[in-house]
């Protein structure tokens, strides 16, 4: 984390927990969460060791394990800008000083492709209603003469022909976000709570 985020979110968080009854602070473990826009590419492992050291080091926990939640989105079809995220993230797991205690757990095998895929569809649907609406030269409102109405018929129709009722109720059932979060499906979340834990159980082994 940049020096004056990490001040500030390590006060907080040291702050909360510190308050808490000693039973009620059984601290041994600690896990990155998955995604973030502050910390990028380069600097990311850099400030995620530095994360990692000073957690240790506010709680008095020296050998706490860490669980890293390398990022899934996208799953195993992820964009090159993406891939180099992932790696980032992952590397201070494979410093010399956090063998043994800390692990990068790769959520990307359980991204949900199939729910990904009716995704992309409704993004599509979207991306017309806009060009629709803003009159674009290349689909049918080129001229600007739709009405609101026809607008709506027009996209009814796209989405029917584009989106099968199979994957409308599969959607329905499984996705209650946006991909950048995982489209909200409970399954994903359950999978990688799963292996997280599993994580864990082997950290506190050795």
């Amino acid at each position: 984390m940049k020096p004056l985020i990490r001040i500030a979110f390590l006060s907080l968080l040291t702050a909360s927990l510190t308050t808490l009854p000693a039973a009620a602070n059984p601290i041994s473990v600690f896990i990155l969460p998955k995604d973030s826009k502050a910390n990028r590419f380069a600097q990311y492992s850099e400030w995620m060791g530095d994360f990692i050291r000073d957690m240790r080091k506010n709680l008095k926990a020296p050998r706490m394990p860490f669980v890293i939640g390398v990022m899934g989105v996208g799953g195993l079809k992820a964009n090159e800008a993406n891939l180099r995220f992932r790696e980032a993230k992952a590397a201070p797991a494979f410093l010399p000083e956090f063998r043994g205690n800390v692990v990068a757990v790769p959520a990307a095998p359980f991204w949900d492709e199939p729910l990904a895929a009716i995704q992309e569809k409704h993004d599509q649907v979207r991306q017309m209603a806009y060009l629709l609406k803003t009159k674009n030269k290349n689909q049918a409102n080129k001229d600007g003469q739709m009405t609101d109405a026809e607008q709506r018929t027009y996209l009814k129709k796209f989405e029917a022909e584009l989106i099968s009722p199979n994957e409308v109720t599969l959607r329905q059932r499984g996705a209650s976000n946006a991909g950048y979060h995982y489209l909200g499906c409970a399954k994903t979340f359950a999978v990688m709570g799963k292996a997280f834990a599993e994580a864990i159980l082997t950290l506190n082994s050795k």
